[in-house]
């Protein structure tokens, strides 16, 4: 999964999925979800630093994205969302919504503290920048769709980056590297994926790419690789029990 801190917990899409009428009130109401999906991100790494500080045992740039946290996560922003929509209109139908998602939130959020925050040692952020440029080649016109992740030891990846565009003229040949974002400590070389169309990008090197390094594509076509994983999972758990035992 994902960590807590690259802020990717959850999607507009699942908003709708969870609630079908909620891009209606957005849009009625003028209620920016997309802000509000950071908000309740924020409202959450308060939570969990409080937590983590007391116990004693991690620090939120190890918090893994586990699919409770999600859910924890989700729950809140509807909450927020029609809290804010019923404080616009007074209307008694946002207002039971919003006491109803914020009942389910709080609930949600007392199952993560209890059951236990997810972390990993060795945090592998999801890259924020890549570099992805064409020169002068022999490769046919085409659009390339990039994305890149970090890799650490015993193959363990980070999220994938989000997709580059890169239009692409005869003749050409690609050259990917990373941004000038700071490289994770627990990182020890990077992956590329590539494709023709947003989604379908595929691993193009068959091992990772040593850190400072950039990966060429010269000839022929793609390599049809295994898609992006879905990051870090949690390796342990810290939970209200923990800090139990130890008061």
């Amino acid at each position: 999964m994902a960590l807590l801190i690259d802020g990717m917990l959850n999607a507009l899409e699942a908003l709708k999925a969870q609630d079908s009428g909620v891009m209606d009130v957005s849009h009625g109401e003028g209620v920016d979800l997309t802000a509000k999906l950071e908000v309740a991100r924020q409202e959450i790494i308060i939570e969990i630093e409080a937590l983590l500080r007391r116990a004693g045992c991690g620090s939120v740039e190890q918090v893994a994205v586990t699919p409770a946290l999600s859910r924890w996560h989700l729950l809140l922003t509807l909450a927020m969302t029609y809290r804010d929509a019923y404080f616009s209109q007074l209307n008694d139908r946002y207002k039971e919504r919003w006491k109803a998602y914020e009942a389910e939130s709080q609930a949600a959020g007392r199952r993560v503290m209890e059951d236990g925050i997810g972390l990993v040692r060795n945090p592998l952020t999801r890259p924020v920048e890549l570099k992805a440029e064409t020169e002068p080649g022999i490769l046919a016109e085409t659009t390339y769709w990039v994305k890149t992740s970090w890799v650490g030891v015993d193959g363990v990846e980070s999220e994938a980056s989000e997709g580059v565009c890169v239009p692409a003229d005869w003749p050409h040949t690609l050259r990917v590297g990373q941004g000038a974002e700071p490289v994770p400590a627990a990182a020890v070389g990077w992956n590329v994926y590539a494709g023709t169309a947003p989604g379908n990008e595929t691993l193009q090197n068959s091992a990772p790419i040593q850190l400072g390094t950039e990966w060429v594509h010269t000839t022929g076509a793609l390599t049809e690789g295994r898609m992006p994983t879905a990051g870090q999972d949690a390796e342990y758990h810290c939970s209200r029990r923990r800090l139990m035992r130890r008061g």
